[in-house]
């Protein structure tokens, strides 16, 4: 008697196969609102983690917290762990970006939160 177990390779073995629907992100590193009007050509550079950077179109009158949503989902953070920082100024979260005189080709820098004192 033999200790190996005998196979018939003849039956319908059929692997399962998942098919892949894009090779493309899920989500656009172009803010989803519905807001219209010209667009800027901006880059966004994450000090957190590894420098990276980012160049996204964003039209003028989205406001920042619909940018902040996007920036999560391209760097991988949540929007609670940073602030958007333009020529030395915060931007708010209510404010529309093109508040801030941004032109083509600029760069906003994605700031930390503090944590200093919080435990």
């Amino acid at each position: 008697m033999s200790d190996f177990e005998e196979l018939d390779f003849d039956s319908d073995v059929s692997p399962q196969v998942t098919a892949v629907k894009s090779k493309t992100p899920a989500s656009s590193k172009t803010p989803a609102s519905s807001y219209v009007g010209p667009k800027k050509n901006i880059f966004f550079r994450s000090t957190i983690g590894p420098e990276r950077s980012e160049k996204m179109s964003v039209g003028v009158s989205t406001p920042v917290s619909d940018v902040k949503e996007t920036l999560s989902n391209v760097f991988g953070l949540s929007p609670d762990d940073f602030h958007l920082s333009h020529a030395g100024r915060t931007l708010a979260e209510d404010s529309p970006i093109g508040d801030y005189g941004i032109d083509n080709g600029d760069e906003i820098l994605m700031i930390p939160h503090s944590t200093a004192g919080k435990y």
